[in-house]
C-alpha cells in the first residue's frame, strides 16, 4: 500500500508438537519480530492467503491471530488493504471530524474515515446542527487541539457569512484542514477536498437513464422550500431533462391530484422521506404499476430503498468513499483536491 512497506518473508515456524494453538504461535512470533526491530511501524503484514499458505494452517487460524494482536493494540487493520503493524510509543491522531447532523449520510461517512484511520487514531464529532455561528466557534473553541479537522459547511451563506467562514477556516493550517462534502469557491489554499458537484452530478446521471426516461411525458420534481442544495440539483435536473420530449414542473409538495398515468417523480431533500410512500398508495390504489405506468426516483440513498416494492432508483453520491478519502489523506499526510463519485443506483422504480 503507497506510503507502507511490506514484511519480507515471516520467520515464523508452526510446530505440531506444541502445547500452543497455531494462531498463538503466530502471534507470539510477530510480537517478537516486533520488540526485535524486523517488524517496524506502518510495516503491511502478508495478507490472509499469503500467510496462511506459507505456513500450511488455514485462513481463519491467521485471521484469529491478527485479531488478537489487533485487540492488543499491536497492529490495525485498514477495510479492503490488509493489516499494518502499529507504532510502538507512537501518539495517536486526534481528529475532529465537524458536521452538521449524525444523520444516515454522515454515518457512512463516518465509517469510511474511521475503516481508513483503522483502530490506531482517536476521531472526536461534534455537531453544528446548520449553525455557522455554531460551526465557527467550535472551531475557535478546538483551536490547536487536533492533528487533523474534518469538516462539513454545510448552512445557508450570504456575503457576510461566507466571509466569516473563510476567514475561520483559513486560521486552521492548510495541511490540517479537509473539507467534505460541500465545495467553498472563496477557500483557497492547500487544504484537502473531497466534495460534490450538485448541479452537474445530477444532470450527468440523470441522462444515463434516458432509455428508461423517454417512456414517460411529464417528470415533476419534488423539493423541499430552502432546502440547500436543492435549487442546484433541481437546475441540474431540469437542464437535463429539458433534451428529452417532455414537460417539467418544481413543486415543493405532494398531493395524490398530481398522480398522472406515464409521469415520472424525482424526489429531493428532507421531503424523501414521506414523500415517496405517498407515491406508492397513491400507484397501489389506483391499480398503477410502478416502474412502467409511473416511475420514481429519490435522491441520496438509503438501505431501505433496495427492498421497498422491488427497490427504489436512487441518485446519489458514494458517502462511505467520502469519508474513506479524507481518511487516507490523514493518514498519509498529503492532501488533495477531490470530486466525490455520484451513482445512479437503477432499480424496479423506473
Amino acid at each position: 500500500y503507497p506510503g507502507h512497506k511490506h514484511a519480507d518473508a515471516m520467520d515464523i515456524t508452526i510446530r505440531n508438537d506444541s502445547p500452543e494453538p497455531p494462531y498463538k504461535q503466530i502471534v507470539s512470533r510477530i510480537e517478537l519480530m516486533m520488540v526485535t526491530g524486523k517488524l517496524t511501524a506502518d510495516t503491511q503484514l502478508p495478507t490472509l492467503s499469503e500467510l496462511s499458505e506459507s505456513l500450511g494452517v488455514s485462513p481463519e487460524t491467521v485471521k484469529k491471530a491478527y485479531s488478537v494482536l489487533k485487540g492488543k493494540g499491536k497492529v490495525y487493520a485498514m477495510q479492503g488493504v490488509g493489516y499494518f503493524v502499529c507504532g510502538g510509543e507512537r501518539r495517536r491522531k486526534k481528529i475532529l471530524m465537524l458536521i452538521d447532523r449524525l444523520d444516515s449520510y454522515k454515518v457512512q461517512i463516518q465509517r469510511g474515515l474511521s475503516d481508513a484511520l483503522g483502530n490506531g487514531e482517536e476521531l472526536t464529532i461534534l455537531l453544528h446542527n446548520q449553525d455557522v455561528d455554531a460551526f465557527i466557534s467550535l472551531l475557535e473553541s478546538t483551536s490547536g487541539m487536533y492533528d487533523s479537522y474534518v469538516v462539513a459547511p454545510h448552512f445557508r451563506l450570504d456575503r457576510n457569512r461566507t466571509s466569516r467562514l473563510v476567514s475561520a477556516l483559513s486560521r486552521i493550517p492548510a495541511e490540517k484542514l479537509i473539507i467534505i462534502d460541500r465545495k467553498i469557491p472563496e477557500m483557497e489554499g492547500n487544504f484537502g477536498e473531497i466534495v460534490q458537484a450538485y448541479r452537474n452530478d445530477a444532470a450527468t446521471s440523470i441522462l444515463e437513464l434516458r432509455e428508461r426516461l423517454e417512456r414517460y411525458s411529464k417528470a415533476i420534481i419534488i423539493s423541499p422550500a430552502g432546502g440547500l442544495y436543492c435549487r442546484e440539483i433541481s437546475e441540474g435536473l431540469v437542464e437535463a431533462l429539458s433534451t428529452l420530449p417532455m414537460t417539467i414542473e418544481n413543486t415543493d409538495h405532494y398531493d395524490s391530484s398530481m398522480m398522472e398515468l406515464k409521469t415520472l417523480f424525482i424526489v429531493l431533500g428532507r421531503t424523501s422521506g414521506e414523500v415517496p410512500f405517498s407515491i406508492l398508495r397513491d400507484c397501489e390504489r389506483l391499480g398503477l404499476k410502478l416502474g412502467v405506468a409511473v416511475g420514481l426516483v429519490t435522491y441520496n440513498d438509503e438501505a431501505a430503498n433496495e427492498f421497498i416494492c422491488g427497490g427504489i432508483t436512487c441518485l446519489s453520491t458514494d458517502f462511505y468513499r467520502m469519508g474513506y478519502e479524507a481518511g487516507m489523506m490523514v493518514r498519509s499526510g498529503k492532501n488533495s483536491k477531490l470530486c466525490n463519485p455520484f451513482t445512479i443506483n437503477l432499480r424496479n422504480s423506473l
